[in-house]
């Protein structure tokens, strides 16, 4: 009888799910139709409009006549911080959650994350993330072992590897803010001391602040949300100022974190550093004056190169390599399937760089390389030999 109050309970309890939209008309509606026809129903659906220019604000009030769980607000452009703060203001739910707009989600995403807590009601709820490149996904879960953790197993189980496993880039609680639910009162005050000028590296700078002010966290082993990558989205853009903003991020990351149980300083360290390799990796690979490029060693101007990835980094990389540090990229299209470098001969290559920075990604292709014949001295990678070393 304890058992199904508890579950009454979690059911009952509901879920304000905000949508930060600007200029996205192409995807919103596949978005929020995966949130209406969510199997857990007590959700407040808040959408704001961050001063579309396109017809994305039309959208969203078109969808609020359909649905009455739908608000929308409209304001002014101000930021990804801004707009969350904005539906984060007028929230009602026990739990609050993100869906960005150009996403979208499992059916029963929200029902299976209540339902994993059993008879808990935790301060977060985190699951994995599908990442969808088009033609093929990858899946990043947190890296610790499902379940739930109070106190004393946040202490000694989460804490000292939430930001940082040990292995470049690898995190024990992964930094996205989308799939996860959080207590309301939790997002409030982090919110509350957070400046809209945050940005790069929003999701860290609440996630991690929220982590180590939780008193207990349930980590579910399974992943329901969708993250698009899409072509001309912003991470395919990069800004001049980005070493400024990311130096805002661990300026800001250090403060919030100082007064809570955070007393593992390679965790921002390592943040900090996976964020300048996917946000301007140029500040880091050069060419040095022997001859070899740093981070990667044996690396050598003119070397034949092949490139293995497709994401931000990848493209960024093949640009640094080729124009900074005179390279032969043989495999001029970075998107080319795995089955093009399969196919290459192994005289037509020096190395291959496997462009890529989370840890389970690099490790899988590694893998898949050597299943194929190809020696280990020629596959190079950015891992945790080199963060050790900065």
């Amino acid at each position: 009888m304890i058992f199904e109050n508890n579950i009454k309970r979690m059911m009952g309890v509901l879920i304000s799910v905000i949508v930060p939209v600007y200029n996205i008309e192409d995807y919103l509606p596949e978005c929020l139709e995966s949130i209406i026809r969510q199997d857990y129903t007590n959700l407040e659906i808040i959408i704001v409009d961050d001063g579309s220019l396109d017809s994305s604000g039309y959208i969203a009030d078109c969808y609020a006549k359909k649905d009455n769980r739908i608000r929308v607000i409209h304001k002014e452009n101000g930021g990804l911080v801004s707009a969350r703060k904005a539906g984060v203001s007028v929230a009602k739910g026990e739990y609050i959650t993100f869906v960005d707009g150009d996403d979208w989600i499992n059916e029963e995403m929200y029902c299976e994350m209540l339902k994993a807590c059993e008879e808990h009601l935790p301060d977060i709820i985190t699951s994995g993330v599908i990442r969808e490149y088009g033609d093929n996904t990858e899946i990043e879960y947190d890296c610790c072992e499902p379940g739930y953790y109070d106190e004393v197993k946040l202490e000694t189980k989460i804490f000292p590897i939430a930001l940082y496993t040990g292995r470049f880039y690898e995190a024990g609680i992964n930094i996205h803010i989308y799939n996860k639910l959080f207590r309301r009162k939790l997002l409030e005050d982090e919110y509350a001391t957070m400046p809209d000028e945050i940005n790069v590296g929003e999701d860290a700078a609440i996630v991690y602040p929220c982590v180590y002010r939780a008193k207990s966290i349930q980590v579910v082993g399974n992943a329901y949300y969708h993250y698009r990558i899409r072509p001309g989205s912003i991470m395919d853009k990069q800004n001049d100022d980005e070493k400024g903003k990311i130096d805002r991020l661990e300026k800001y990351l250090k403060k919030s974190l100082e007064d809570k149980n955070f007393k593992h300083e390679n965790g921002i360290k390592a943040v900090i550093m996976y964020l300048r390799l996917l946000q301007c990796p140029g500040d880091i690979i050069h060419s040095k004056k022997d001859g070899t490029i740093y981070p990667f060693s044996p690396l050598k101007e003119g070397s034949r190169i092949v490139i293995h990835g497709k994401g931000r980094f990848a493209k960024l990389l093949n640009y640094i390599l080729e124009n900074n540090c005179s390279v032969e990229i043989v495999n001029k299209d970075i998107v080319a399937n795995k089955e093009s470098i399969y196919k290459l001969p192994n005289d037509s290559y020096d190395y291959i760089v496997v462009a890529v920075l989370k840890a389970n990604i690099r490790d899988k292709i590694k893998k898949e390389l050597l299943s194929h014949e190809i020696r280990n001295d020629c596959i190079l990678s950015i891992d945790e030999n080199f963060f050790e070393g900065m």
